[in-house]
């Protein structure tokens, strides 16, 4: 991440470097009202990234990101004859689209993930694996889950890294082959009593750290593949019942902050212009911008090329962040603030990207 900085009259200017990178993953909620971002660190409250509307009596236990491109999928029904859909994170604006049906054979889907050769895998609660075409959704193969089965819906999720595909369902945790053998890893101990404690989804972070979500509550937890303990991330969702989580595609983006402003007089207008740029090489998600005006200016209009500036705080968003949104590679934004100059004497005003979704 570069800046730069100007400085006029009394006034001095100042960008600072962006913080370390936000890292998310995605979640679905149980009725299949949206799909949303969850902060790896804080974890709520979720960010709602699009709307869905559910068919009559959708669940949303399915949620999977296919690792090549980022691009998300999901079974709209856990019944008879369930429709796959897409959508592309990249162009946010763009409603999910139609894939197709897998027909009524896949009853009682509850899981769907990629594994580590990029075939899109679809689960019933604990007797068959489909292999869905990604084009059709058609079912390409079908074969049986042997060895330690479960007993209750969950979630598929691989760890790219590792290329080791994982199976939750109930307190317990999975692996699974290709040939559909599943190896019981261990019961995540000290969880609410179900069906609130019923996992519902896992992902992974770009360090090999599996997340699973719980049925109520909206909470989100770190596992220890190992010891199976589970630490809650500090805040909760705010969703009411989470169907399913997936993993982010891993990506990166060099933003860069520069700031100006026209001659300063006290009792004047000064105009800022704040610019944050994507050099790339991946579009950025969510990037926000902090600029608190200091003691001597008074503020009075904001003006952005793109998303949203306001004076007050919303939820944990403090207070004059410009939400700038997603940038494309290559992209820039701007953003005016105007405000009074109230003192003659010297005034440091400071901007710097607080937050990124890369």
């Amino acid at each position: 991440t570069s800046s730069s900085s100007s400085a006029s009259g009394g006034v001095s200017m100042g960008v600072t470097a962006a913080p370390a990178r936000a890292e998310n993953v995605y979640l679905m909620q149980l009725g299949l009202n949206g799909i949303y971002s969850v902060d790896i660190v804080s974890g709520g409250p979720a960010t709602l990234l699009t709307n869905i509307t559910p068919p009559t009596g959708a669940e949303g236990y399915t949620l999977a990101v296919r690792p090549s491109d980022g691009m998300l999928f999901y079974l709209d029904s856990n019944t008879f004859n369930p429709n796959l859909w897409r959508w592309n994170p990249e162009t946010p604006n763009v409603p999910p689209v139609l894939v197709g049906t897998p027909g009524a054979s896949t009853e009682d889907v509850v899981r769907l993930g990629f594994d580590g050769a990029g075939n899109l895998l679809a689960m019933n609660t604990d007797s068959s694996i489909w292999t869905l075409d990604q084009a059709t959704g058609g079912i390409i193969s079908t074969i049986p889950l042997g060895g330690n089965l479960p007993d209750s819906s969950g979630d598929l999720c691989l760890n790219s890294s590792t290329g080791v595909l994982y199976m939750v369902a109930n307190k317990s945790v999975y692996t699974v082959t290709s040939q559909g053998v599943s190896t019981l890893l261990g019961t995540v101990p000290a969880l609410p009593a179900t069906p609130n404690g019923y996992i519902t989804g896992c992902a992974f972070t770009r360090d090999g750290t599996m997340l699973i979500s719980l049925y109520q509550g909206g909470a989100i937890y770190r596992l220890n593949l190992t010891t199976m303990a589970a630490t809650a991330l500090p805040t909760a969702t705010a969703m009411g019942t989470i169907g399913d989580l997936a993993t982010a595609p891993q990506r990166s983006a060099d933003l860069r902050l520069s700031k100006t402003a026209n001659t300063l007089t006290p009792g004047s207008t000064v105009s800022f212009t704040l610019t944050v740029s994507n050099d790339g090489p991946y579009r950025a998600a969510d990037v926000r911008v902090l600029d608190a005006l200091p003691a001597g200016l008074t503020f009075v209009s904001a003006t952005p090329s793109q998303g949203s500036y306001s004076t007050t705080a919303a939820g944990t968003i403090p207070a004059s962040t410009w939400r700038v949104g997603a940038l494309q590679p290559g992209n820039s934004a701007t953003l005016v603030i105007d405000a009074t100059v109230t003192s003659a004497a010297a005034i440091t005003n400071t901007a710097q990207i607080s937050y990124s979704d890369e």
